[in-house]
């Protein structure tokens, strides 16, 4: 038994995430209602096949029987039933053929499979008509949704289960094997950047990472390099002048290599003031953050020029100085 409860813990752990997930996309109801009323239609129609294999292959005598229930109560009651199968096509009994089944089988043989055909009326119309309208209403409404149901991974409850399936640390470049910050190059002496453009290059960033963060900033130029194609091109909307203010956004879960770090020695190059903002620096891991500000010391960038948190971030692009 404690086997078979290992066994089916990831499947009741799953089934509990879908659940969860369905019920925070407001689908939940849609999706129970198609298995239900699937099933149900299921079920429904095979007791349909059931009766019409009974009434087709064997010989049914229909009787009314009452001990108190005056006779126009059965024609009201048949009447009042076989308003609807009526609609679809089915043949209602009329009032003689009612009363002659009262208390005994009409001796007529075509009242007989009058009476089986109302019957198949009643089933259609008030059993298996019902659950396929209900079905479809319930797949109309999964349908107004669009698109399939996806995972909020910027929630904050998805923090512990992103730890345990993404690395801590991502390899980006070649590492130093002595553990120094051997790097070919090093900050640019930072310049004036009065009246300047501001732009904010994110590099090499985690599959999912919000981008672009709202910063509130002006005239902010946005763009996002994973390649050294891609980081050339950004670097071009720099210019030429060295007038920039420059905003590296990374990922403080990278490993920061002599690949990384020589990438961001080059772009301090175009322009007059690069900054380094570590992005989730408030929840980030501080030993990581520690590791970062280091090496980022050793290859000359300012201790005012790292960032963590996000407001310091808009205030360092706002910045004149």
């Amino acid at each position: 038994m404690a086997v078979a409860a290992r066994g089916l813990g990831p499947a009741v752990w799953l089934g509990g995430g879908a659940i969860e997930v369905l019920r925070n996309q407001r689908r939940l109801w849609a999706v129970s209602g198609v298995l239900t009323h699937a099933l149900w239609l299921a079920a429904l129609l095979g007791a349909l096949l059931a009766l019409l294999y009974a009434v087709w292959f064997t010989r049914f005598e229909f009787t009314w029987q009452t001990t108190v229930a005056p006779p126009g109560f059965f024609v009201a009651l048949v009447d009042a039933l076989g308003w609807l199968p009526g609609l679809l096509g089915f043949p209602r009994p009329d009032a003689d053929t009612v009363l002659a089944s009262l208390n005994a089988p009409a001796s007529d043989a075509a009242a007989h499979r009058l009476w089986a055909w109302w019957l198949v009326g009643i089933a259609v119309a008030y059993g298996v008509l019902p659950r396929l309208l209900a079905l479809l209403g319930c797949l109309i409404g999964m349908s107004a949704f669009g698109r399939a149901p996806r995972l909020d991974l910027a929630h904050a409850d998805w923090a512990p289960v992103l730890a345990r399936v993404q690395p801590a640390t991502h390899r980006t470049g070649v590492s130093d094997g002595d553990g120094t910050a051997s790097v070919i190059d090093h900050i640019a002496t930072p310049r004036d950047t009065l009246g300047g453009p501001r732009h904010l290059l994110g590099l090499e960033l985690h599959p999912g990472t919000p981008w672009p963060p709202a910063l509130g900033v002006a005239d902010l130029h946005v763009h996002q390099a994973d390649a050294h194609a891609e980081r050339e091109a950004a670097l071009k909307h720099l210019g030429d002048e060295r007038r920039a203010r420059l905003l590296l956004a990374l990922d403080p879960r990278n490993t920061p290599d002599r690949g990384l770090l020589r990438s961001i020695a080059e772009c301090s190059h175009r322009a007059a003031r690069t900054g380094v903002w570590l992005l989730g620096g408030d929840t980030a891991n501080p030993e990581r953050i520690a590791l970062w500000r280091e090496r980022l010391g050793e290859i000359g960038l300012p201790e005012r020029d790292c960032l963590a948190r996000h407001n310091d971030a808009a205030r360092w692009l706002a910045e004149d100085a």
